[in-house]
């Protein structure tokens, strides 16, 4: 896929984030979002091992969301 969306818990989107990142083009963006501030570091760093690399990010409340891309 060109764009993959996830609003998923950060437990459930490490856990698949193997199954995500094999469907992503390899021009293409995964956003996630509907993370919480405290947990965004470990989904950040799972897709970062994965071969991502984090392009922006926004935070309101407890909330983050992020947008990766390969390097």
């Amino acid at each position: 896929y060109a764009v993959v969306c996830a609003n998923l818990v950060s437990n459930l989107l490490v856990g698949e984030r193997k199954r995500i990142l094999a469907r992503l083009h390899a021009e293409g963006a995964l956003i996630v979002a509907g993370i919480l501030k405290t947990e965004f570091d470990h989904v950040q760093e799972a897709f970062e091992t994965g071969g991502l690399r984090l392009t922006a990010s926004r935070a309101q409340n407890e909330w983050r969301s992020g947008a990766f891309a390969w390097r």
